[in-house]
């Protein structure tokens, strides 16, 4: 029975010399090898004991990732300290998820979005940013006390957690779960999206994976018999094979129902025809060993499930890890099937993307997947990394398939059909079919909207510059887009962040007007900025400049494709903690001497908030708020049992997040709260932050209590300025809240910020005064028998 078709709408990698999926593709077309071979130096800097470096037997070996320590926390709400104590394979799995979803212009949907995905690395078991860098740092002699830590880095690190924190952080509403099968995940996450799609559970599913092991200079004892390499170097069914080498990255693919692409004008970059699944069983000689039966039956599944004929396909991309035992296992399941089918030998080339960027364990499959759609997309067949001559084990001369040593075009008399195999430790197997879409099934919908404004919007003011940037040198290279097409991309299309950009107009010749106005700092009036509260507005108003600026939520119209217009550019910097644990980090405990003054608690709740979340000291100010400073529910808890120790004072959740949602928020009612004979008569002058005098608290030492009668004082919700930039961020142009900035409109802006500070305080002295005076009221009636006073 054949399968409904599926469209893959969007990639995204983070692979060995390569952070685009063009670049890829370029670097398998050219057979670039990006495996590099470790001197003992280098591997007894990465840690390795000096004597096992240096042991001939010792191969050191694998293909790295530039910027594994880098991630751009504020493009997903994270603090700094959940940054660092999260696994850099859940950073880059975020990041690849975020990225594909922007390229088939659904980040921002509001329809159901599902998510299937996995890390590794489990080909070093004993190893990994938990047991190497934060093991020692995080899991210190607090730890036994201090459950909630555990349950941060349980969450930032454990692959169970990986898909549904990244739909949390994303906004993701449709199926999410971890798909776990070894090598072979990535295309089981593929099969399960098929199954989700055709159920109408979902209408787009994201498929991802991840792995990286740390340190990432490793490398392994030879053993003979083991998977592996000996020599460092990994050969696909080559006569010189001898085993696996390592590698790391991370990949994700966007899918939707062909049908629902074409009528959606979705860019399209391949079809999956048919996908099957199955396990060995029993039927084998040990676990971990491969079986041609089971491969050859989920061959057979997936070419009946895509109704496709074998004699039409033009290129496998195979498991192929480089074993001489194992390829030809691979090797004899696939002819099996296809000579069961057709007579046609040495049609079909045969490719693995190990041998060029090692074996990514769990995450290996969608590289491959991948691959094989940058060699229909481009129409050439590879060639074979590192071949030297055949392995003796495959029958080519009989067979189907062949082994390209250079590049070669694809068979004219041969329709763009290729296969892509991956097969899991344990004997989960997966295989797919791979075509292109029918060009001429064109979009024809002419129903766009109107549009007035074009939004663009980033965490920070460097992302906002160099998005902007982007979009203007895309429309000014492609001036023919429609207009309702770029604008439903940018708004329905796209998550948007608290800094706002609204550039005026209706055509992409005012838009890049507006764009080249904002970028050169020219104050033109055509185009607007802002920055969005943290919590937004909960209903949705019609396309305005004005209020998208605010951080109101839009209800943006139906119509208009998703085009791959330029995708979020992040701004990396350093979140890590480094294999040598520090001193124990310990909270300040209340020794009943000190001064109780609000400032004291204020003081607390700020270093706390600098410690929990890992912001500098000029990024949290009393008015700052948790949200907007990437608190969760897990470190606000944190946060509440170190006041309690502190000062004996309990918080509900909440207080925390309704009455406290800012450091100067929560010193207030927790200095409200405490004994009255620990409080100083008089306060001491306000001590001011690093960034921002506190606001005055109202003073908690009344010696008269209101009456019944009086109605309590409501305070009057706190104006929240923007919250400066955070220093580590290089800064390209001043903060926000005004952009672009020149110098008179920077000052403009820090006065702006400065005096609506000044006005918060004078109308909480204002509530004060008025509170006291009410009380003193009160208490002359009192005194006088009710009359006036």
């Amino acid at each position: 029975m054949t399968q409904t078709p599926l469209a893959v709408i969007g990639m995204a990698v983070r692979l060995p010399g390569a952070d685009t999926v063009e670049k890829y593709w370029d670097d398998a077309l050219d057979g670039v090898v990006h495996i590099e071979r470790f001197t003992p130096e280098q591997l007894v800097q990465a840690g390795l004991d000096e004597a096992q470096a240096h042991d001939p037997g010792f191969v050191g070996a694998s293909a790295l990732l530039d910027d594994v320590n880098g991630f751009d926390a504020g493009a997903f709400g994270m603090s700094p300290r959940e940054a660092a104590i999260t696994d850099p394979q859940h950073r880059l799995f975020m990041e690849v998820c975020h990225t594909a979803l922007e390229t088939s212009g659904y980040s921002g949907a509001t329809s159901k979005v599902g998510l299937f995905g996995n890390t590794g690395f489990h080909l070093h078991p004993l190893g990994g940013y938990l047991r190497n860098n934060l093991d020692g740092r995080v899991f210190n002699a607090d730890f036994a006390r201090n459950q909630v830590t555990g349950l941060q880095v349980a969450f930032g690190n454990h692959t169970d957690f990986v898909a549904t924190k990244t739909a949390f952080r994303l906004g993701l509403t449709g199926p999410v779960m971890t798909v776990q099968t070894g090598c072979s995940s990535g295309l089981v996450g593929v099969h399960l999206a098929g199954q989700t799609l055709r159920g109408d559970e979902a209408d787009v599913v994201v498929v991802a994976t991840a792995a990286v092991h740390i340190p990432q200079v490793v490398g392994h004892r030879y053993v003979k018999g083991s998977i592996h390499s000996r020599s460092g170097v990994c050969r696909v069914f080559d006569a010189a094979s001898d085993g696996m080498v390592t590698g790391n990255g991370a990949a994700a693919v966007v899918l939707k129902r062909l049908d629902r692409a074409l009528a959606d004008g979705d860019s399209i970059d391949a079809v999956v025809l048919g996908t099957a699944i199955n396990n060995d069983g029993a039927s084998k000689s040990a676990y971990a060993a491969p079986s041609v039966d089971g491969q050859a039956e989920v061959v057979e599944r997936a070419l009946t499930a895509a109704g496709v004929n074998c004699g039409d396909i033009g290129y496998v991309e195979t498991h192929g890890t480089g074993t001489f035992k194992g390829d030809p296992i691979e090797f004899a399941a696939l002819d099996r099937t296809y000579r069961h089918h057709t007579d046609k030998v040495g049609y079909c080339g045969l490719g693995s993307a190990k041998a060029n960027i090692g074996h990514l364990d769990s995450a290996a499959a969608l590289p491959s997947l991948i691959r094989a759609i940058g060699v229909i997309h481009r129409g050439v067949i590879p060639p074979l990394a590192n071949h030297t001559a055949p392995n003796p084990g495959l029958p080519l001369d009989r067979s189907p398939f062949y082994l390209p040593d250079r590049q070669r075009e694809w068979p004219i008399d041969l329709p763009r059909l290729a296969a892509v195999t991956a097969l899991g430790v344990g004997g989960t197997n997966a295989h797919l079919i791979l075509g292109l879409p029918d060009r001429s099934a064109a979009y024809t919908d002419v129903s766009r909207p109107e549009v007035s404004f074009l939004p663009l919007s980033a965490a920070t003011s460097q992302s906002l510059t160099a998005l902007a940037s982007a979009w203007h040198r895309r429309l000014l290279d492609e001036p023919d887009l429609h207009p309702a097409d770029v604008a439903a991309t940018a708004g329905a299309g796209r998550r948007h962040h608290r800094l706002r950009l609204a550039v005026l107009g209706s055509t992409v010749a005012q838009w890049c007007q507006g764009l080249s106005d904002f970028l050169s700092l020219n104050e033109s009036g055509r185009y607007r900025t802002g920055v969005a509260s943290a919590t937004g507005t909960a209903l949705e108003m019609p396309p305005d400049a004005d209020a998208y600026c605010r951080g109101a939520s839009i209800a943006w119209p139906d119509g208009g494709r998703r085009l791959r217009l330029p995708s979020y550019p992040y701004h990396r910097t350093a979140h890590w903690i480094g294999p040598a644990p520090p001193q124990a980090d310990r909270s300040r405990s209340s020794t009943g001497d000190e001064d109780m003054s609000f400032n004291t608690v204020l003081a607390h709740i700020t270093e706390a908030t600098m410690k929990r979340l890992g912001h500098p000291a000029d990024r949290v100010t009393p008015d700052s708020s948790f949200l907007e400073l990437g608190a969760d529910s897990l470190s606000m808890v944190d946060l509440a049992r170190g006041l309690e120790e502190a000062f004996d004072v309990k918080v509900s959740m909440r207080e925390l997040f309704e009455e406290g949602a800012t450091p100067g928020e929560l010193a207030a009612l927790v200095a409200a709260r405490l004994p009255t004979d620990t409080m100083d008569e008089e306060q001491p002058e306000p001590t001011p932050s690093v960034a921002q005098a506190a606001p005055s608290p109202p003073s908690v030492a009344q010696p008269v209590p209101p009456p019944p009668s009086a109605p309590p004082t409501v305070p009057l919700p706190p104006v929240q300025p923007p919250a400066p930039e955070p220093v580590h961020m290089p800064a390209p142009v001043p903060p926000p809240p005004v952009y672009p900035y020149t110098p008179e409109a920077a000052a403009s802006a820090r006065t702006v910020e400065v005096l609506t500070a000044q006005v918060q305080q004078l109308i909480s002295i204002n509530q004060q005064l008025t509170y006291q005076v009410s009380q003193l009221t009160a208490m002359l009636r009192s005194h006088h028998g009710g009359g006036r006073a």
